[in-house]
């Protein structure tokens, strides 16, 4: 840690918010139903601008489902093309056993916001409960195309809602290292 957060008071949240790493790597065990229901809970407790609660949470286990997902989204994209990390030998949703989508309401501008603080709420709760956790936004393209209509029917997507963001869950079965942070984005103003 360096000079500007030696001075952090110590407790829980902040031990899962220092300790959690983007895991692109899962092990195949279903995480436990209170897992995930803890997840689900920092979810639906996530805060929204003026409480309109615009998002909806899709959650995916079903594995050849989320196989058929990504066979459509890199049908969509291009089978070689670099849309997110580790494309040459991963899914986009790397393998984790559940991957949740948030859909938001697109008529709302404070949604993509509320699907953030939503999407981070579910991050540092998996990491809480011993789960590893990978942020992903590249299907958005293809969800929220034409093409990915059918998606968003199949998933019960209300019609006036958007993918957002999703996040993959499971047990991490990598320990990646905290990449450099850039400190000198944050100044105090007197």
């Amino acid at each position: 840690m360096s000079e500007n957060t030696v001075n952090i008071i110590e407790n829980k949240t902040m031990e899962s918010i220092l300790k959690r790493r983007s895991i692109r790597r899962y092990k195949p065990e279903m995480p436990k139903a209170e897992e995930l229901d803890t997840i689900l809970a920092a979810a639906l407790y996530a805060p929204s601008a003026r409480n309109f609660q615009p998002n909806h949470v899709r959650v995916v286990k079903d594995q050849e489902l989320l196989k058929e997902l990504n066979r459509d989204f890199k049908g969509f994209i291009g089978e070689n093309t670099p849309a997110y990390t580790g494309w040459q030998e991963q899914p986009f949703f790397h393998d984790a056993p559940v991957f949740a989508l948030i859909f938001g309401d697109r008529e709302n501008h404070y949604t993509p916001v509320d699907a953030g603080i939503m999407v981070e709420n579910m991050a540092l709760a998996a990491q809480s409960v011993g789960l590893g956790s990978c942020i992903i936004g590249c299907i958005g393209t293809y969800m929220n195309s034409p093409e990915g209509a059918g998606w968003r029917e199949r998933l019960d997507v209300p019609e006036n809602c958007d993918f957002m963001i999703g996040i993959t869950l499971g047990y991490a079965d990598e320990a990646p290292e905290m990449k450099p942070r850039y400190e000198d984005r944050i100044e105090e103003v007197l």
